[in-house]
Parts: C-alpha cells; structure tokens; sequence
C-alpha cells in the first residue's frame, strides 16, 4: 500500500470549519481507495482459511466492499 499524498496529510490537522471543503473530499477518496486496496488484498486469502470461514468472510467482504453511493460521489 503506497503512502497517503503529502496534501491530504497536510490536511488532516489544520483547523476546519465543519463543512465538507476540498482538503474532506480528498481526504475521503484516499481513504476510499485504501480500503479497497485492503478488501483487494484480503480478497486472495480467502482461500486459505478454513473452508467453514469462507461463506462468512465472503459476504463480509462483499458487503463492506459496497460503500453507498452518496460517498463515492464525494
């Protein structure tokens, strides 16, 4: 996983005002895409679990993968 861009940590700590500004919705689509790279990655392993733990990480996974639509369009 590749370190978040040096602009959205500079965002992280500075005062804000409550509203979603630019510096929030960078902030939420880098996070957006972190945890899809972790779902994609954990994704592999599935296979290697116990095969009574499949169906249940399976639809974990699927459901958790789905963020609602009114995010992704931050």
């Amino acid at each position: 996983m590749r370190p978040p861009p040096p602009q959205v940590l500079s965002g992280m700590f500075s005062p804000t005002s409550g509203k979603i500004d630019d510096r929030w919705q960078r902030f939420m689509k880098f996070q957006i895409a972190r945890t899809r790279g972790y779902f994609a990655d954990a994704e592999g392993g599935i296979d290697y679990l116990d095969a009574d733990a499949h169906w249940p990480v399976w639809s974990a996974l699927i459901l958790y993968r789905r963020a609602p639509p009114g995010l992704i369009s931050v």
